[in-house]
């Protein structure tokens, strides 16, 4: 059974694009920012590799 709408949910790791591993991967240690322009970013490291991604907008 599917959790209601109003229960709170796990927090899940967003998947970003990989450069290195070429394929949509999970982020670890994923930080919302805000660039000079004002818009938000997505930063944080592959899960595979280690190596540190970077997504326009909120991650998905």
């Amino acid at each position: 059974m599917p959790p209601s709408p109003r229960e709170p949910r796990e927090p899940r790791e967003p998947i970003i694009y990989c450069a290195r591993c070429n394929a949509n991967t999970p982020t670890r240690d994923p930080e919302i920012i805000t660039m000079r322009n004002g818009m938000p970013a997505t930063i944080g490291y592959c899960v595979r590799c280690g190596t540190r991604k970077f997504h326009q907008g909120v991650g998905r």
